[in-house]
Order: C-alpha cells, then sequence, then structure tokens
C-alpha cells in the first residue's frame, strides 16, 4: 500500500519542487538519502550477518531453519 501511494504521490511532489526550486533539489535530495543510508551501513557494519542463500538440503526438504524444518 505504502509503495502505491509513494508511486502516486512520489513524482508530484518531485515536480513541484522542481518546479519551485529548480533541479538542485531534485538531486540533493536522493544525495541526502543515499549518504544517510552509507552512514547507517558503516554504522552497522559489525552487526551485518552474511547471507546463506545455498542451505544443504535433504531429499524432501524445501527450507531449512535453524531449529528444524517448518
Amino acid at each position: 500500500m505504502a509503495g502505491s501511494v509513494a508511486r502516486t504521490i512520489g513524482p508530484i511532489v518531485v515536480a513541484v519542487m522542481f518546479e519551485n526550486y529548480g533541479p538542485e533539489i531534485t538531486w540533493v535530495l536522493p544525495i541526502i538519502m543515499l549518504a544517510v543510508t552509507v552512514l547507517l551501513w558503516i554504522i552497522c557494519w559489525k552487526k551485518i550477518v552474511p547471507l546463506d542463500s545455498n542451505p544443504k538440503l535433504k531429499p524432501g526438504e524445501s527450507h531449512k531453519y535453524d531449529n528444524g524444518n517448518k
């Protein structure tokens, strides 16, 4: 639901900001969002766990969990 609202309202908001403030604001906002994301990534680096995308499954198992199959 939130993604649909963002796709509907987002272009309108960006167009209004572009008309009122020029193209700089349309570049500054994504750069700020990217900088915040990278900053959070650096801060949380020690807590990041690698994804185990290829667990060893026995025949008939669809997914393997730490506490058994569900």
